[in-house]
Order: structure tokens, then C-alpha cells, then sequence
């Protein structure tokens, strides 16, 4: 069954407060459970600048979701991180480039969990209606096209 999404847009404002509140959350998890991340997975586009801010203040490497790149990372703990889990699809592809190897623990964010959503991050900041598309700022007025579709 289709159906119309509507469209929630963000401000960078609001964006911003988002990424801090997710930063906060992951940072005090991390601390409390004497957890370290050596490597933020950042998925393009939605999740680099999460991914930069974090791994500024955590003092970490980013690495994009560039094939070459993350099998370069043989252990560790990794944040996978992204704007959104909308299907899930996309966050489950990137985990799974990393299940076969028993030395790598993985952790996930977004800032947005869509409740249709199949994969359910490690940590996200606000649940959405699964009829909902967020608009995030930095995203060009030809993608809200996307939210307009069918479904």
C-alpha cells in the first residue's frame, strides 16, 4: 500500500541541537560504560557532519563509507553513523560490510529513527511517524521531491 509522506524541515538551528543531543547521549554512554571508539563510519551525505563533529570532540579518525577505506580496519570499536534510519536498508548494508569479523564491535547513531524503520540503532534523538520525511538544511529543494513520492 502507498502512501504520501509529508515533509518536517529542519533549520540548521534545530539540526544543530539535534547533532549536540546525540553527541551527549553517545559520549555518556561511552563514559559510563568505559567504552572507547577508534573509528566513526560516517554514511554520506546525512551522516558526515554528525560524524565530524563527534569525532572532534571525541579526538578520532572519521572514515567515510568508502569500500577501500573501511577494510582498512581490521579491530576496534566503530560508530556507524548516519542522519536517518528511514528503511533501515542503508545502515544494514554498512553493518554488514564489518559482521564477518569477530575483532570489530560496532555501534550506531542517527539522529532520527523512522518507527517503519527494519534496523533500530545503538542511538538515535527523536522517533518519527513512518508517513514522515525530515528535510534536513543542508539537503538542495529538488530532494524534497522525494517526500512527495509514493511509497
Amino acid at each position: 500500500m502507498n502512501e504520501t509522506r509529508s515533509t518536517k524541515e529542519l533549520s540548521w538551528n534545530q539540526y544543530i541541537t539535534l547533532v549536540n543531543k546525540l553527541n551527549y547521549a553517545i559520549i555518556s554512554c561511552l563514559k559510563k560504560n568505559n567504552i572507547g571508539i577508534h573509528f566513526i563510519y560516517a554514511i554520506q551525505r546525512g551522516g558526515m557532519i554528525p560524524g565530524t563533529i563527534l569525532a572532534h570532540e571525541l579526538g578520532i579518525n572519521i572514515v567515510r563509507n568508502d569500500f577501500n577505506e573501511a577494510y582498512k580496519i581490521i579491530a576496534g570499536n566503530i560508530l556507524i553513523i548516519d542522519d536517518i534510519s528511514d528503511t533501515g536498508r542503508t545502515l544494514s548494508e554498512h553493518v554488514n560490510k564489518f559482521v564477518n569479523n569477530k575483532d570489530i564491535k560496532i555501534l550506531t547513531a542517527t539522529l532520527h529513527l523512522n518507527e517503519r524503520s527494519i534496523f533500530i540503532p545503538d542511538f538515535h534523538v527523536i522517533k518519527v511517524a513512518k508517513n514522515i520525511y525530515i528535510k534536513y538544511p543542508y539537503e538542495k529543494e529538488s530532494d524534497k521531491l522525494y517526500s512527495n513520492s509514493q511509497m
